[in-house]
Protein backbone atom coordinates (compact mmCIF):
# COMPACT_ATOMS: atom_id res chain seq x y z
CA UNK A 1 0.00 0.00 0.00
CA UNK A 2 1.41 3.45 -0.87
CA UNK A 3 1.06 6.64 1.19
CA UNK A 4 -2.06 7.79 -0.69
CA UNK A 5 -3.81 4.45 -0.07
CA UNK A 6 -2.95 4.66 3.63
CA UNK A 7 -4.35 8.20 3.90
CA UNK A 8 -7.57 7.24 2.14
CA UNK A 9 -8.00 4.28 4.47
CA UNK A 10 -7.16 6.47 7.50
CA UNK A 11 -9.83 9.00 6.52
CA UNK A 12 -12.52 6.34 6.71
CA UNK A 13 -11.47 5.69 10.32
CA UNK A 14 -11.01 9.38 11.16
CA UNK A 15 -14.59 10.22 10.15
CA UNK A 16 -16.04 7.56 12.44
CA UNK A 17 -15.14 9.88 15.33
CA UNK A 18 -14.49 7.25 17.97
CA UNK A 19 -11.45 6.82 20.18
CA UNK A 20 -10.61 3.39 18.78
CA UNK A 21 -11.03 4.41 15.16
CA UNK A 22 -8.94 7.52 15.72
CA UNK A 23 -6.10 5.34 17.02
CA UNK A 24 -6.34 3.18 13.88
CA UNK A 25 -6.35 6.31 11.69
CA UNK A 26 -3.25 7.64 13.45
CA UNK A 27 -1.40 4.34 12.94
CA UNK A 28 -2.21 4.38 9.22
CA UNK A 29 -1.16 8.02 8.95
CA UNK A 30 2.11 7.32 10.75
CA UNK A 31 2.82 4.64 8.12
CA UNK A 32 1.93 7.09 5.32
CA UNK A 33 4.29 9.76 6.68
CA UNK A 34 7.03 7.14 7.07
CA UNK A 35 6.67 6.39 3.36
CA UNK A 36 6.45 10.05 2.35
CA UNK A 37 7.54 12.48 5.09
CA UNK A 38 6.51 15.48 2.96
CA UNK A 39 2.97 14.35 2.12
CA UNK A 40 0.94 17.38 3.19
CA UNK A 41 -2.44 15.68 3.45
CA UNK A 42 -1.04 12.83 5.54
CA UNK A 43 0.68 15.30 7.85
CA UNK A 44 -2.45 17.46 8.06
CA UNK A 45 -4.85 14.63 8.84
CA UNK A 46 -2.39 13.23 11.40
CA UNK A 47 -2.04 16.61 13.12
CA UNK A 48 -5.82 17.10 13.08
CA UNK A 49 -6.33 13.62 14.49
CA UNK A 50 -3.94 14.20 17.39
CA UNK A 51 -5.49 17.57 18.23
CA UNK A 52 -9.04 16.23 17.91
CA UNK A 53 -8.12 13.34 20.24
CA UNK A 54 -6.95 15.83 22.83
CA UNK A 55 -10.06 17.97 22.36
CA UNK A 56 -12.27 14.91 22.91
CA UNK A 57 -10.36 13.96 26.07
CA UNK A 58 -8.91 10.81 24.49
CA UNK A 59 -5.34 12.11 24.80
CA UNK A 60 -3.37 14.66 26.79
CA UNK A 61 -4.28 18.22 25.76
CA UNK A 62 -0.91 19.75 26.69
CA UNK A 63 1.12 18.63 23.64
CA UNK A 64 -1.58 19.90 21.27
CA UNK A 65 -1.64 23.27 22.99
CA UNK A 66 2.09 23.75 23.28
CA UNK A 67 3.23 22.98 19.79
CA UNK A 68 1.71 23.70 16.42
CA UNK A 69 4.68 21.99 14.77
CA UNK A 70 2.78 19.06 13.25
CA UNK A 71 0.20 21.31 11.62
CA UNK A 72 2.86 23.76 10.49
CA UNK A 73 4.86 20.88 8.98
CA UNK A 74 1.76 19.99 6.97
CA UNK A 75 1.45 23.58 5.75
CA UNK A 76 5.15 23.66 4.83
CA UNK A 77 4.74 20.39 2.94
CA UNK A 78 1.69 21.60 0.99
CA UNK A 79 0.43 25.12 1.61
CA UNK A 80 -2.58 24.45 -0.61
CA UNK A 81 -3.82 21.39 1.22
CA UNK A 82 -7.03 22.17 3.14
CA UNK A 83 -6.24 19.49 5.76
CA UNK A 84 -3.03 21.31 6.66
CA UNK A 85 -4.92 24.54 7.36
CA UNK A 86 -7.74 22.69 9.09
CA UNK A 87 -5.19 21.00 11.38
CA UNK A 88 -3.61 24.33 12.26
CA UNK A 89 -7.03 25.91 12.76
CA UNK A 90 -8.07 23.06 15.03
CA UNK A 91 -4.91 23.55 17.05
CA UNK A 92 -5.79 27.24 17.37
CA UNK A 93 -9.34 26.25 18.39
CA UNK A 94 -8.17 24.15 21.34
CA UNK A 95 -5.81 26.90 22.46
CA UNK A 96 -8.53 29.58 22.13
CA UNK A 97 -6.63 31.63 19.52
CA UNK A 98 -9.89 32.52 17.83
CA UNK A 99 -8.83 35.41 15.59
CA UNK A 100 -6.17 33.30 13.88
CA UNK A 101 -8.54 30.35 13.86
CA UNK A 102 -10.99 32.21 11.64
CA UNK A 103 -8.28 33.02 9.09
CA UNK A 104 -7.06 29.40 8.91
CA UNK A 105 -10.54 27.97 8.52
CA UNK A 106 -11.43 30.57 5.89
CA UNK A 107 -8.32 29.52 3.95
CA UNK A 108 -9.21 25.82 4.38
CA UNK A 109 -12.67 26.58 3.01
CA UNK A 110 -11.26 28.53 0.06
CA UNK A 111 -9.06 25.55 -0.78
CA UNK A 112 -11.96 23.09 -0.40
CA UNK A 113 -15.41 24.57 0.07
CA UNK A 114 -16.72 21.13 1.09
CA UNK A 115 -14.48 20.85 4.16
CA UNK A 116 -17.04 19.85 6.76
CA UNK A 117 -15.27 20.67 10.07
CA UNK A 118 -13.95 24.13 9.12
CA UNK A 119 -17.44 24.98 7.83
CA UNK A 120 -19.13 23.71 11.00
CA UNK A 121 -16.75 25.41 13.42
CA UNK A 122 -16.86 28.67 11.46
CA UNK A 123 -20.68 28.59 11.58
CA UNK A 124 -20.65 27.75 15.29
CA UNK A 125 -18.24 30.62 15.93
CA UNK A 126 -20.54 33.02 14.10
CA UNK A 127 -23.60 31.82 16.00
CA UNK A 128 -21.87 32.31 19.33
CA UNK A 129 -21.06 35.94 18.69
CA UNK A 130 -17.35 35.56 17.96
CA UNK A 131 -16.66 33.60 21.14
CA UNK A 132 -17.56 36.37 23.54
CA UNK A 133 -19.19 34.08 26.09
CA UNK A 134 -16.66 33.59 28.90
CA UNK A 135 -18.05 30.19 29.92
CA UNK A 136 -17.46 28.78 26.44
CA UNK A 137 -13.96 30.23 26.24
CA UNK A 138 -13.13 28.69 29.62
CA UNK A 139 -14.28 25.26 28.44
CA UNK A 140 -12.16 25.16 25.29
CA UNK A 141 -9.01 26.76 26.66
CA UNK A 142 -6.01 24.57 27.19
CA UNK A 143 -5.70 23.40 30.76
Amino acid sequence: MDAWDLVMRALSYYWRVTRQDNVVAQALLEKATAIDPHYGQALGVLAASHTFSAHMGWADMAPSCRSPSAALAAIRADSEDPWAHYAFGLRLFVSAAFRRLAAEFELALRLNSNSRWPRAITAWRSLLGAWKKPTLRARVRCG
